[in-house]
């Protein structure tokens, strides 16, 4: 029988997640306030940012200042660079450690309208066209090996999630259950002898179930968004070996008062008004029980998988035959929460892409785009003032 050990890291608040963000600086509508307002800007976005992946400032590409009355109306065009930190890590965005161009790097060009007035420091309005740095054409062109994003809701990949939180909740001693939250990204690359090879990244929500209770994980439900429990995961799984390694980093909750009776209600109504974000949804999580969904799976095949910290690509030779890559499904083509064939009912939860996914007509599915705000189409958006 394979033996499966989980990784994990309790982030300490005070030694290495609350890091006391910078003051903001007054914005003026001066040449010399754009690094203010470009400041200010990234808190913006950042705070009505729920899913996926914070983003820092790159470089400040252009501005314009239209002096009114009693201020001005400031455009700012920002280039922004998506880093390793979820949304839900207490780290501050500038303490971020974003991607490289070999682990599939991730930017936003946002154009941003600002006020500034008497009354403080406003941002109205804001649009971004998130992206991969390159495209998988470019990325198997420049790295054959090197492993590609597909999309966050792809039939395989979500099995090697779903198998990675049976496996968390099995070899960890946690008091309760936690289901998927979110899932934030998943590459894939040919690996000679192991088949295709999955490397995911997502979140995981504690939840109200005790851990060694018989309670059908799918009846279990996530505690109010600022009393529970998050884990950050990465996991890797090939084809022909199934689930290797789970590392997880864990945060502690925003709020540590004891519950009260109305506090269940109340996180009923309002879960995913803010981080965690309501995005990317799970109705049914499977059992734990941890088994794979081939019989006739083997042990894991070792020196294989990128490695646990920073899941680089894999060993050089690896790759698919030259200028193929692994296809991604067609978009629809994985919404059935029954999985491909051949797996057991259920085996994939349901997820819905984010809801700015549907209006942005260049959405890449295998990322999490920067909203355009104001949002109408879902929470969690309001607006955005000093």
């Amino acid at each position: 029988m394979k033996t499966l050990h989980v990784v994990a890291l309790l982030c300490s608040a005070a030694l290495l997640c609350d890091t006391a963000p910078t003051a903001l600086l007054p914005v003026t509508c001066s040449e010399d306030g754009m690094a203010a307002a470009a400041h200010f800007a990234m808190h913006r976005i950042n705070e009505n940012h729920h899913h996926g992946y914070k983003f820092r400032l790159g470089e400040i590409k252009g501005n314009k200042i239209d002096k009114v009355d009693d201020g001005c109306n400031i455009e700012l065009e920002l280039d922004l660079n998506e880093t390793k930190c979820a949304t839900v890590n207490p780290k501050h965005f500038e303490d971020c450690e974003t991607r490289s161009e070999s682990s599939r790097a991730v930017v936003a060009n946002c154009t941003i309208m600002m006020s500034v007035n008497a009354t403080g420091t406003a941002v109205n309005k804001y649009k971004c066209d998130t992206r991969q740095e390159k495209t998988n054409q470019e990325m198997v062109r420049d790295c054959p090996d090197c492993p590609i994003l597909i999309s966050l809701r792809d039939p395989q990949g979500l099995t090697s999630i779903r198998e990675a939180v049976a496996s968390f909740n099995k070899n960890t001693s946690n008091e309760h259950l936690y289901i998927l939250h979110e899932v934030g990204r998943i590459s894939s690359s040919y690996m000679f002898m192991a088949g295709m090879g999955y490397f995911a990244e997502f979140l995981v929500v504690e939840t109200g179930c005790p851990r060694e209770s018989r309670i059908a994980i799918r009846a279990c439900r996530p505690l109010c968004a600022d009393k529970a429990r998050f884990a950050f995961c990465r996991s890797s799984y090939t084809s022909n070996n199934g689930l290797s390694s789970v590392d997880c980093e864990f945060y502690p909750p925003v709020d540590t008062a004891p519950e009260k009776p109305d506090d269940i209600l109340m996180c009923r109504r309002s879960f995913g008004l803010g981080p965690p974000n309501p995005g990317l949804t799970v109705e049914a999580t499977p059992s734990t029980d941890g088994g794979p969904p081939h019989k006739d799976r083997g042990p894991p095949h070792k020196g294989h998988g990128p490695p646990h910290k920073g899941h680089g690509p894999p060993h050089k030779g690896h790759g698919p035959p030259p200028g193929l890559a692994p296809p991604a499904p067609p978009i629809g083509a994985d919404r059935s929460p029954h999985g491909p064939p051949g797996h057991r009912e259920g085996a994939h939860p349901f997820l819905t892409l984010h809801p700015c996914h549907s209006i942005m007509a260049s959405s890449d599915t295998a990322i999490h785009p920067i909203c355009p705000f104001p949002f109408h189409g879902g929470p969690g958006q309001r607006p955005s003032e000093s």
